[in-house]
């Protein structure tokens, strides 16, 4: 090399390695630094003081969370309450129990069904909530079944009946229906029904025996 002249600086010179372990320790300080805050180092605060504080702050935060998990607004006061349907003492299963508000159309409702024991526990309920109970109040009670037909015809065996065969079937139907119905069909309409409670919490359960509602 002639004199003066200088030689390129070698890429290994530029470049310089990659602290690989570094980096991480790096990463690895930022994930713990919340927990470097409740369990510092020095001696600012001891162990014991640290764990107390962690389970304030934990329970501040599920607090907090946990708002807005309760009832809606609007959402009314219930009590406990419970009713059995029955005919002639004998108990009515699969009923569809409905309270309608003597006071007039709300935002919420209330319901239930009856199990094989012809007792339902109601809810009421407002958009996707419900709590068990009914507020306290007079209601008219609304009650539908489905009723229990035999031979019901599909729909492709409907349509495959000649009109004649279809008005047959549609009259029987209706005598099945009529004859197995339990309750008349007034009751399914708060309009008409005669049924009324009163709900309060001094008196939960209810007992309705359809038979003794009829012509009234």
């Amino acid at each position: 090399m002639a004199f003066g002249e200088r030689t390129a600086p070698s890429m290994a010179a530029k470049v310089r390695p990659y602290n690989l372990t570094k980096h991480k320790t790096k990463k690895f300080s930022l994930v713990l630094f919340p927990f470097s805050i409740l369990f510092p180092r020095n001696n600012t605060m001891n162990h014991k003081s640290s764990i107390t504080f962690f389970v304030v702050f934990s329970i501040f935060v599920l607090s907090v969370s946990g708002c807005g998990t309760g009832a809606p607004p609007g959402f009314p006061q219930v009590v406990p309450c419970e009713v059995s349907i029955l005919k002639d003492g004998v108990p009515l299963p699969q009923v569809t129990v409905l309270f309608v508000s003597d006071g007039g159309a709300k935002e919420w409702f209330v319901s239930g069904e009856t199990d094989v024991s012809g007792v339902t526990t109601v809810y009421t309920s407002i958009n996707n909530y419900s709590q068990k109970g009914a507020p306290e109040g007079t209601y008219k009670i609304t009650l539908s079944q489905i009723p229990q037909v035999e031979n019901d015809k599909s729909q492709q065996e409907l349509f495959d009946m000649s009109p004649a065969e279809k008005a047959e079937y549609v009259e029987k139907r209706k005598q099945q229906i009529k004859d197995t119905r339990s309750f008349p069909l007034e009751f399914e309409s708060h309009v008409t029904t005669p049924i009324s409670v009163t709900v309060t919490k001094a008196e939960p359960k209810h007992v309705v025996d359809v038979s003794e509602w009829i012509g009234k």
